[in-house]
Order: structure tokens, then sequence, then C-alpha cells
């Protein structure tokens, strides 16, 4: 796919995301305005645009959470460990030539009284989460949250259930 024909969109309603976007199964870059009222956009970033590691470490300090090596090759991933949220972000700051990534953190579930987002309309259709909300001893969910530094990434391929699952770049 040539990553330089993905249509950008400034504004877009549901029906034209639907028409455009959803039925033909194309990409699409939705601009940033489309998160500026996200508490996550507002709180996790300053006013420079770097990321707002104090805010962080104030709501999430203490959360496990899951990190790639991103130079470290584990069969067709990266090699994985687990640590503090705190212990992340001092290697995210200090030694950033370690490309640490925070992939695959269940952050909802961390802090559960802080509501970071709210899905835009035309992308709020949840189903997977719908089933998880539903059946809370499952203790799961997809709402993923991931973080890293220049030249930390994820490798290529497939998300869960095939889904049209959709990321935002808040900083």
């Amino acid at each position: 796919m040539d990553l330089e024909r993905i249509e950008r969109r400034k504004g877009l309603s549901v029906s034209e995301f639907v028409r455009d976007f959803l039925e033909p199964n194309v990409p699409v870059v939705l601009d940033a305005q489309h998160t500026a009222s996200w508490p996550a956009r507002n709180d996790w970033v300053t006013k420079d645009g770097s990321p707002n590691y104090a805010q962080l470490l104030e709501l999430y300090a203490d959360a496990e959470v899951q990190v790639a090596e991103c130079d470290k090759v584990y069969f067709s991933d990266q090699q994985r460990t687990t640590m503090r949220f705190a212990d992340f972000v001092d290697k995210w700051r200090y030694a950033p030539q370690s490309h640490m990534y925070c992939k695959d953190w269940h952050f909802m579930r961390s802090n559960p009284n802080y509501q970071a987002y709210q899905p835009l309309a035309y992308l709020s259709n949840d189903w997977i989460n719908m089933y998880y909300d539903s059946r809370p001893e499952l203790n799961d969910d997809y709402r993923f949250c991931y973080m890293g530094g220049n030249g930390t990434w994820t490798p290529f391929h497939e998300d869960v259930y095939r889904s049209y699952s959709w990321s935002a770049n808040i900083c």
C-alpha cells in the first residue's frame, strides 16, 4: 500500500466515513482536531508537544506494563518484558537509545476512574469491547495504549480477530 496515497481528512461526518472509508474498506488519516477534546490529549502532552511525564506518572506510576525492546527480535515480534510504568518512563526519558516501547497495555484497567478518551462517533461501534464490557468476570478488553520515543515501532501484523481497529497519535 502506498502510504502517500492514503487520504487525510479534517472534517468527516458519520455518513461520509461509512460511505467513503468503512464500506469500501479504505484507510483514512484523521487530523488532530478529532482528538482535541480528549483528556489524554490535554493531560498527557505538554504545551510544546512533548510527553507530560509527570502527569503520566501521577496517573499510572505503579501499573504493570508490557514493554517491547524494539532492537531485539523474538520470532516474528520483539522481545518483551514486564515492568512498572514508572520504570518504563525512566528508560523512555533518560535512555531513549534503548528503544523501549510500552505495548499492548490495557491502560483503562490501570486507572478506571480516568477516562482518557471517548471514541469518535464513527468509531464507537466497538463490538469486541462491548462483549468484554458485558462480561466483567473475564477481566479483559481490547483498549490498548502504546508509548515510546523515536525509533520505537510495532512489527507488521494483523489486528486481533482481524478487526478494524483504530489508533490515535496524540504526541
